[in-house]
């Protein structure tokens, strides 16, 4: 288990693409302002992901116990001053194998439990980013705990170890487990 944090890291190249297509396309000026040390006023946290070569691994309570520990480890807060917005994505999504939006609920539930606010970005992922904004909506509105979240997590993932109800996606469970009619929140 791993989670790393650097401050008052610099960018020097510009570039496009990811992972086979990653390329520089120049050099980088960066603006940000700089803290009484003259050290660039960032963050970068690294946390290291699961490889799931079968994805119906990462339904497993144990995973996902780690992945949240991780998540909250580098979210949380360290020190007694302001700490800025958590800026994020689809952690472990690309050639990990893993599920955007169980992902997203795991650094969701991380930094709330932190005390943190977070910035999921889907990386021109118009549907996850049109879901992703509903359910939060759904959870929120509905009051629902991370507590709450975790023991449909444990539900959702007993059902996906069963190859009957693997088809099921991780939002679609949690909008029909979480109904305004039937939520006891």
């Amino acid at each position: 288990t791993a989670a790393v944090e650097r401050r008052g890291s610099q960018q020097f190249s510009s570039y496009s693409g990811y992972s086979d297509n990653f390329e520089w396309t120049g050099p980088y000026e960066d603006q940000l302002d700089r803290d009484h040390w003259h050290r660039l006023k960032r963050q970068i946290l690294a946390i290291d992901a699961l490889h799931f070569r079968n994805r119906r691994d990462q339904y497993n309570m144990s995973h996902i116990t780690r992945e949240l520990n991780k998540a909250y480890c580098g979210f949380k807060k360290h020190h007694k001053r302001e700490e800025p917005d958590i800026a994020t994505g689809k952690w472990g999504c690309g050639a990990f194998g893993g599920d955007a939006q169980l992902k997203a609920l795991i650094q969701l539930m991380a930094a709330a439990k932190a005390g943190r606010s977070l910035a999921f970005f889907t990386f021109q992922d118009k549907g996850l980013s049109k879901e992703l904004q509903e359910i939060y909506h759904l959870l929120t509105s509905e009051g629902t705990t991370v507590g709450k979240l975790f023991k449909l997590l444990d539900t959702y993932c007993t059902r996906q170890q069963r190859a009957e109800d693997s088809s099921q996606h991780l939002f679609d469970f949690i909008r029909l487990s979480i109904t305004p009619s039937r939520s006891q929140l």
